[in-house]
């Protein structure tokens, strides 16, 4: 895999996060939770979570 796959693969899996929270959610539970965890602590995140 290059870069710009894994970077798309990321914006990929914020955007399906991002849809769980706009829907309403107040939990989500997620393979990805900790890569996402650790991305918004490094201020990583491509998406509005880290505002």
């Amino acid at each position: 895999m290059n870069k710009f796959h894994i970077k798309s693969i990321n914006v990929v899996i914020e955007e399906s996060l991002m849809s769980f929270k706009r829907a309403g959610c107040d939990g989500i539970l997620t393979y990805f939770a900790l890569d996402m965890a650790r991305r918004l602590r490094d201020g990583e995140s491509q998406n509005i979570w880290a505002k």
